[in-house]
Formats: C-alpha cells, structure tokens, sequence
C-alpha cells in the first residue's frame, strides 16, 4: 500500500504517519476511543480525513456514543476533508 503512494508523500511524510494499519482506520480508531478522557464536556474532536475516508470515520464516532452534532466539510475541491464533533455532556 505505501509504494502506491505519491513520491513526494511517500519519500517525504514519516511513515508512522502514513501506515494506518490494514484499512488505515488505526490512528482514528485510537483518536476517537481517547478523545472524550482529553475533551471538555461540549468541547470539539476535528480530524482531517483523507480522501473517500469519511463515512468510516463517521461510523466510528458514531459508535462511541461519546459525541453528537457530527459534521463534515468539504475542501476546496469538493472533497470531504475535515470532521468535526461535539463531545456529548
């Protein structure tokens, strides 16, 4: 999966931040299981997502049950890039 990416990702990013595990979900998994411990009650979890990554990662918030009010946005190019939830309380 890596040697598919870009040259200038895969030469350039460290690879710790480009291997999300088998589905790349890893990393947001972890983030989203820990994020309610870090967050304030009403406080914001926002993650950049790549790209055809948000339902999945939606999902996965959704599963928490810890936040609400879910929203994503879309870059400049009409991709959905950035998620944003509440922390419930």
């Amino acid at each position: 999966m890596l040697q598919e990416l870009q040259p200038e990702v895969k030469d350039y990013e460290p690879q710790a931040a480009l291997y999300g595990g088998e589905d790349g979900m890893d990393f947001y998994r972890k983030i989203i299981a820990d994020a309610p411990a870090y967050l304030a009650k009403g406080g914001y979890l926002m993650l950049e997502m790549g790209y055809r990554q948000a339902g999945k990662i939606k999902n996965l918030i959704e599963q928490n049950n810890g936040f609400e009010d879910i929203d994503i946005k879309k870059d400049f190019a009409g991709i959905e890039r950035i998620i944003k939830a509440q922390r419930k309380g």
